[in-house]
């Protein structure tokens, strides 16, 4: 016999773990479906200054400053000329931001969700999804082992990163403006940090560092899929030959040692559209609507959108299916919002007019803009 939830949210990183959370609050049976056991690294560590309201709403701010998270005192960037520019965080209302360990961060994300009633399936994968009866979706399940299960729920929150593995199964289509990738390498050693991270720009794309904790740093290159093809960073000297075009960066990582060769990540900007796919179900995250890293907004944007389609799906449950409507369009507003922002920061950029990467960013941006 299936097992039967009210919703079964899937994928427990900041936006699955924080719609199970709002859910299982209000009364409802949650399963919250995670194919990790947070054993790999994940990309993106820094939280700005106005997460500590986000995380105090949420009633998870206890929590979260036991995890020994590292203060963030601002951004510093090499973009449009050679000179850095510095934003400080010491007159920010909201204090200082932090650089936390996003395996340790999630991880407590969904322990607070299990602990308002959240029932969270650790190295499960879903497989299937059908909605073959009017008010009930089946989900077919596999373990790490390989070992199958089934269960049955009335509503679906897709929280499974850029990929909307469930949402795109049932209709619903991704709107890209990119197709940015990340490289990231994790450095160890004689660390000389302070606090802040750095963006770096560079022909062919550009650099980002920041620390970790409790003792490393964190070195992404973002540059386009087929670029990173080209480039072949996994291969010999490839990354430190590329690195040496990036000085600033270059220098925080003098006598460090790179802990394994780069791992790479999707960071593509896009939003999901859901193309009349019918069914109770929402996306929230990076499923629902991605952003450029270079925004910094990636894991709060997470945490507000699980809020809110936790919220949404909680009422449509309820019988108010406007709710649903109005979060999408929330949504809409904000991608749109993104996408004027993004293309503003990218064409103060100037210094390598011949670059594929640069070049692109105007003409993406110029071809999202007459899209409806």
């Amino acid at each position: 016999m299936e097992a039967e939830y009210d919703v079964a949210v899937v994928g427990a990183g900041p936006a699955g773990a924080t719609a199970a959370l709002v859910l299982a609050r209000s009364g409802f049976r949650v399963a919250l479906i995670e194919s990790t056991r947070y054993e790999r690294s994940r990309p993106g560590e820094t939280l700005p200054p106005p997460a500590r309201m986000l995380l105090a709403r949420l009633g998870v701010w206890d929590a979260f400053s036991t995890l020994g998270s590292l203060p963030s005192h601002g951004n510093r960037s090499i973009w449009g000329g050679p000179e850095i520019a510095e934003s400080s965080f010491i007159f920010h209302p909201y204090g200082e931001g932090w650089h936390v360990d996003r395996q340790r961060f999630d991880a407590m994300l969904a322990s607070t969700a299990a602990d308002a009633g959240a029932e969270v399936l650790y190295g499960m994968s879903v497989v299937d999804c059908s909605a073959p009866d009017a008010d009930r979706w089946h989900i077919g399940l596999r373990g790490e082992s390989g070992e199958a299960g089934t269960m049955a729920a009335r509503a679906i929150v897709d929280a499974t990163g850029r990929t909307a593995r469930i949402a795109r199964r049932l209709g619903a289509t991704r709107q890209l403006a990119d197709h940015l990738v990340g490289a990231a390498v994790h450095y160890a050693g004689p660390l000389r940090e302070d606090g802040f991270t750095l963006v770096e720009a560079a022909s062919s794309g550009w650099w980002y560092s920041a620390p970790v904790p409790p003792d490393r740093l964190v070195v992404m290159f973002m540059s386009d899929a087929d670029i990173h093809r080209s480039l072949r960073l996994t291969e010999g000297d490839r990354w430190e030959h590329l690195l040496a075009e990036a000085p600033h960066t270059m220098e925080r990582v003098e006598g460090c040692r790179p802990i394994a060769q780069p791992a790479f990540f999707a960071a593509v900007s896009h939003r999901l559209r859901r193309n009349g796919a019918r069914g109770c179900w929402l996306a929230c995250g990076d499923a629902a609507i991605g952003v450029d890293p270079l925004s910094s907004s990636g894991i709060v944007r997470a945490i507000r959108t699980g809020e809110g389609a936790g919220q949404a799906i909680g009422n449509w449950l309820l019988g108010r299916t406007d709710v649903a409507g109005a979060y999408e369009r929330i949504l809409d507003a904000e991608f749109e919002e993104y996408m004027a922002e993004r293309s503003g920061y990218y064409a103060l950029e100037t210094r390598w007019p011949h670059s594929t990467f640069w070049n692109r960013r105007r003409t993406i941006d110029a071809a999202m803009r007459q899209q409806p």
